[in-house]
């Protein structure tokens, strides 16, 4: 018993490590490609080595985090790369919103209607929370499907999106960008509220589209662009 609370233990603090990391990433205190050094994070962290490895491991299989073997760096896609993970997402993403419009409850439907109408009175919002906004809504969306294998394809690669749209909008957060998402928002939900699996489904597309969009022309106004 004391050698699986031992194990339980190591687990946990590996968990706590990744969590650590991954919230840095998603801060914005490390950039595209950079290399995560075990013994410097192992330091800041003031734990050993062995948990930086197994924290990053599990990032690097989150897609969050690149491993070649020798060392981990911070996830830097290509421009391929990053369109692939768009079309992968949106497709993911219109099923989710198709199967949502048939399994989801209406204590979760409720609860996606409030989250819009709360932001909707919100002034000078941080880009930080502004993802994080939109990856709690598309997040609640897919609980919505009640499909566990559904949910846990999309996580990861709604994850590695949100992180592009993180660089996308770095320098720049457009301001009516709230707005206009939470007004989408709301019309999907109407859709799903009717149980109208194919505007739902359509409706998803269009604003992932858009989104996207709005990704590549942010990104590439400063010139910075993939390879």
């Amino acid at each position: 018993m004391a050698k699986e609370s031992k194990l339980l233990s190591k687990r946990y603090l590996s968990d706590e490590v990744s969590k650590t990391i991954k919230e840095q990433i998603f801060n914005l205190q490390y950039h595209r490609g950079e290399r995560l050094k075990v013994e410097t994070l192992a330091s800041d962290l003031g734990v050993s080595m062995t948990p930086v490895r197994e924290g990053l491991k599990d990032l690097a299989a989150q897609g969050i985090v690149e491993y070649d073997g020798k060392t981990y760096a911070v996830f830097n896609p290509s421009k391929k790369e990053i369109q692939d993970i768009f079309d992968i997402r949106r497709y993911l993403e219109k099923l989710s919103a198709a199967t949502a419009a048939q399994n989801i409850t209406e204590d979760q439907l409720k609860q996606l209607y409030e989250m819009q109408y709360t932001w909707l009175d919100k002034e000078n919002v941080t880009l930080r929370e502004f993802i994080d906004f939109d990856i709690e809504f598309h997040g609640l969306l897919v609980k919505g499907t009640n499909n566990p294998r559904l949910i846990g394809l999309t996580q990861s690669i709604s994850e590695q999106n949100h992180l592009v749209r993180l660089w996308s909008y770095e320098h720049n957060l457009p301001k009516e960008s709230l707005h206009r998402t939470v007004s989408e928002h709301i019309l999907l939900l109407d859709a799903i509220k009717e149980h109208d699996s194919k505007k739902a489904e359509s409706l998803m597309e269009k604003q992932l589209l858009k989104g996207e969009g709005i990704s590549w022309k942010m990104y590439e106004s400063y010139e910075r662009g993939w390879a």
